[in-house]
């Protein structure tokens, strides 16, 4: 006789069982009419529970499905409580072979379980036994636990199940809708087509609909509002009109300007989904979300991809407490944000002013600084009107039960001000009014409307209440990082045209430094500056001019980097810093604290990050260097910060300041002894390598040595044999061989990766002839249209030089060997080196040397750039910082004994440039040892030198970037 199997049904008893012997009521498959059953009903102190399972992979599908039909049976017994319980897949159809193996798998084993009730709701992993136990306890106790994260991760689910409806929209209707502009919203967004900007804003219309939902149930059900009647099932799209009506009659008519439900068609299907969502809001009881919480429960809803359009980056809510925390310490402080996005900052500063109002006042007239903040204190402007939206929201949260009057969001390129913040009467106090939000229609040919212009103020009322903008007393911002020359040609020709932001900000720098000259005209004399910018302000010429006008004008208080997280944005392409000024120039007495975070600032809790601010101002305070397992805070004299105004790297770069000292003393000490022996490196010697563009240059011309795994992982030819006169290629994935004569190659170097001696000759080739195969390589590779040989000769014989050095590299990866390479025959390498062109084969093969001792290791983590990526960019401004013999200088006999150094390393296999510090390896000792001895160093002061240097290089090679 066969054994049973698993099925669904199969653990209705052994639940029930079980309920009861803890002392619930309990039903197994209880018929509610029309044919339906629930699997199981339990009961306990007069409070019933609809208990569903199901068998499945637990997907937001199966999720959803299930909730919203639990739901359906819950209400038919008229309670409002219920869970699903999801059994692994791996369970179904599997034979019960014993009694004792059912109760385990019913009990005792941990599933998917997801609880909405009004005295538990949370989505978690754990075992049915354990579950109905911690409902008993809740339900004794009369207690409530409203898990924050389960509410938010159900809620974006139930998002992307809304974009079912709003993907069989029209796009351009929802463009005007939601973003005004498509190329603007695409460049602002960094997406990378028009096309992943019309799913975007797909993405942002189902979002907003969400929050006009959920925004309608929670206001309803905590306002206690007569005039408002409970979100419930519907039967027309207009039933829902009617909700919004109703609240928009009230206030908040800027959340539900976006009017994405006049769009969605009253078809059956879409009146279903729509029915479940509605369902699964009431479920989740997100109106019993803590009032801590409530300030940022909308921002956490915010989907990645949405994030990262709302200003081109989202700053995480744990960055802008710790911002806002530093930058504002009294509640009378007037604040705006001209790139305010999704409110984040606002909030952040909205909560820690409430701080400050309660620490001198207690918790009195909290409604009337609720009305005081976002009528008078608060302001923001964003381009991108469903950033009025989403901000307007996340400020009305803060205390959804008072209603006020007006919110001082305005919907406008903050950067066309700049004019009227030079005016004399914004600079006097008087300010300039922002209109009301309008919008421009225009008829078309065809007599449809269409909306040529939106902007202005945006408020909680009406079409939009006017409100002037004053000198402020705080900036707070985290402006778009983008790339001005990616912008759409009108914004960009608005760009270039700002001659006021241009003049101080210089015409290279991108949008963030526009931004940052706009805060110093909306700021009052002596007011504050707290943002978010990209560390690359602390170098390079591009950003030489606004480096120099904020050294010079501001005096810094806090210049924060982070060490765990990539950045304190999230989404950034680099690393970014907080830096917090104020608008006054430096003297003698002023001091600023360089800061780096130590720990994760995105997984602290936030009682967390209000400590770290409180210890970073107590330091401040006193003036009082410190290092916790947390942060390290040192300060320097303010007015110092100029003796970097050229690149401060080596004074923000380190991850601790001892490392920095170490790195600076060992520098010092070189350069007073080297005297003459050493020069900087002259910019005539500096030229680009060679540029593989367009698209699939470098598959048609590059061949790789495969001595490496990882140098052939993006190659395109793959070198296999070399010959007398020919070498064979094979094209990568193919089983292609092709023979080229060595008189159709030139030597190369394509990446550094891999390249384990600093000797490079013949380590890659790059062919300068047409092979007589062109057309099996033009075949695979990415090349389109036709290709000049004459041409591509001329350029590669123009790039060719005995020393090339990385230019763009990870030099903490394991495939990191060494930075400069020398060949006796000139090779070429691309645009990811620089060459170095010096006069003759016996001064590069010296040089070569140098540019791979740790001084130049030293001058590379001095002065990268720092991305999130880990890559370090050596700027051409940079290379002519690093140190390298004056050979004319040198003797005869330190030449010779260099170029004995040469011959005893350059069949040297250097491990990687971690692990040569860190093991301290011979060669690379030897290497240092003689360099420094024939820098004038006896034995005794090399190692005490190189010990020193050794353990900080290590430590700052680990350092993520």
């Amino acid at each position: 006789m066969s054994l049973p199997r698993i099925i669904e049904r199969t653990f209705y008893p052994p639940l029930a069982e079980y309920a009861r012997s803890i002392g619930f009521e309990a039903i197994g498959e209880s018929g509610i009419g029309e044919g339906a059953f629930s699997d199981l009903l339990v009961k306990i102190k007069g409070v019933s529970f609809v208990v569903e399972v199901k068998l499945g992979k637990p997907t937001a599908t199966l999720s959803l499905g299930a909730m919203a039909q639990a739901a359906r049976y819950a209400q038919r017994y008229d309670t409002k409580n219920y869970m699903v319980l999801i059994f692994p897949e791996a369970y179904r159809n599997q034979p019960i072979t014993s009694g004792e193996m059912l109760e385990r798998l019913a009990l005792r084993e941990k599933v998917t379980c997801l609880v909405f009730s009004d005295y538990w709701t949370e989505h978690l992993q754990e075992t049915p036994e354990k579950i109905f136990s911690n409902l008993r306890q809740l339900i004794e106790g009369d207690k409530r636990k409203i898990d924050f994260n389960t509410v938010v991760e159900q809620i974006k689910e139930f998002v992307i199940e809304l974009n079912s409806i709003t993907y069989q929209l029209k796009n351009d209707e929802l463009v005007s809708e939601v973003v005004e502009k498509l190329d603007l919203f695409t460049a602002i967004g960094e997406l990378k087509d028009k096309e992943a900007a019309r799913n975007q804003i797909t993405n942002l219309s189902s979002y907003l609909l969400f929050n006009q939902l959920l925004f309608y149930h929670v206001y309803q059900k905590l306002s206690k509002n007569n005039k408002l009647l409970e979100l419930d099932e519907i039967t027309n799209i207009k039933d829902i009109q009617k909700y919004f009506d109703a609240i928009t009659d009230i206030d908040y008519k800027s959340i539900y300007r976006p009017n994405i439900l006049s769009h969605i068609p009253n078809e059956k299907s879409v009146i279903n989904i729509l029915n479940d969502v509605i369902g699964a809001i009431k479920l989740l009881r997100a109106e019993y979300i803590t009032h801590d919480l409530a300030g940022r429960f909308f921002h956490d809803l915010i989907p990645f991809e949405v994030r990262k359009i709302l200003a081109a980056f989202y700053t995480h809510p744990n960055s802008a407490d710790l911002l806002s925390g530093l930058t504002i310490d009294s509640a009378e402080e007037t604040v705006i944000d001209p790139s305010c996005g999704s409110g984040t900052l606002l909030v952040s500063s909205y909560q820690t002013k409430l701080r400050a109002h309660q620490n001198m006042h207690g918790y009195t007239d909290l409604k009337k600084i609720h009305r005081r903040f976002l009528e008078k204190d608060i302001s923001g402007i964003d381009i991108m009107p469903f950033a009025s939206h989403i901000t307007t929201i996340n400020l009305a949260m803060q205390d959804i039960e008072q209603q006020t009057n007006l919110v001082r969001i305005a919907s406008l390129d903050s950067l066309e001000l700049a004019k009227q913040l030079k005016s004399k009467s914004f600079v006097k106090g008087k300010g300039f009014k922002i209109s009301g939000f309008e919008k421009s229609i225009q008829h078309t040919l065809t007599g449809a409307q269409i909306l040529t212009k939106k902007q202005g103020s945006v408020s909680m009322q009406g079409k939009g209440s006017e409100f002037y903008l004053t000198p402020s007393d705080i900036v707070i911002m985290n402006p778009p990082f983008s790339d001005r020359e990616k912008m759409p040609k009108e914004m960009r020709d608005k760009i270039n045209g700002n001659e006021i932001l241009n003049k101080t900000c210089g015409g290279q720098v991108n949008l963030w430094g526009l931004f940052l000259v706009l805060s110093d005209l909306l700021l009052k004399k002596g007011g504050k500056i707290g943002t978010v910018i990209p560390i690359n302000i602390a170098r390079g010429e591009a950003t030489q001019d606004i480096r120099s006008f904020m050294l010079k004008n501001y005096t810094a208080k806090f210049i924060i980097k982070p060490l765990i997280d990539d950045a304190f944005s999230e989404g950034a392409s680099f690393k970014d810093i907080l830096y917090i000024a104020q608008k006054k120039k430096p003297d003698e007495n002023d001091y600023t604290g360089i800061v780096s975070i130590r720990v994760s600032i995105k997984n602290l809790q936030q009682t967390e990050v209000l400590e770290l601010v409180k210890q970073l101002s107590d330091c401040y305070e006193n003036k009082t260097d410190k290092q916790t397992t947390e942060f390290e805070i040192t300060f320097i004299k303010t007015l110092d910060l100029l003796n970097y105004e050229q690149n401060l790297m080596p004074l923000i770069g380190f991850s601790t300041q001892k490392n920095r000292r170490v790195l600076e003393n060992f520098l010092d000490t070189i350069k007073k002894k080297s005297r003459k022996q050493l020069i900087k490196i002259n910019s005539e010697l500096v030229s680009e390598g060679f540029h593989a563009s367009p698209s699939g240059l470098s598959e048609l011309v590059f061949v790789t040595r495969h001595t490496d795994d990882a140098r052939i992982e993006r190659a395109f030819m793959i070198l296999k044999k070399e010959k007398n006169n020919s070498i064979e290629a094979q094209i990568k994935n193919s089983e292609i061989i092709l023979e080229i004569p060595v008189s159709k190659v030139k030597p190369a170097l394509r990446t550094l990766t891999g390249i384990k001696s600093f000797n490079a000759e013949n380590v890659d080739y790059i062919l300068t002839e047409q092979p007589a195969e062109f057309s099996k390589i033009l075949s695979f590779s990415k090349w389109k249209g036709d290709f000049n040989w004459f041409e591509h000769k001329k350029n590669v014989e123009k790039k060719m030089s005995f020393v090339v050095v990385g230019r763009r590299f990870r030099p903490n990866s394991k495939n990191t060997h060494l930075f400069a390479f020398y060949s006796k025959n000139k090779l070429l390498s691309p645009h990811t080196f620089k060459n170095l062109n010096f006069e003759n084969a016996k001064e590069a093969l010296v040089q070569t040397l140098i540019l791979n001792s740790s001084i130049t290791i030293a001058n590379i983590l001095s002065f990268r750039e720092q991305t999130t990526g880990g890559f370090t960019d050596i700027m051409e401004s940079e290379l002519r910082s690093f140190d390298v013999f004056n050979f004319s200088q040198l003797t005869k006999a330190q030449t010779a004994e260099l170029e004995m150094l040469f011959q005893k390393l350059k069949s040297a296999s250097f491990p990687s440039i971690l692990e040569q510090y860190e093991n301290n390896n011979k060669d690379r000792r030897l290497l240092d040892s003689i360099i420094l001895e024939v820098l004038g160093f006896n034995k005794q002061e090399i190692e005490h030198l190189l010990d020193k240097l050794y353990p900080a290089i290590v430590e700052e090679l680990k350092i993520k970037g």
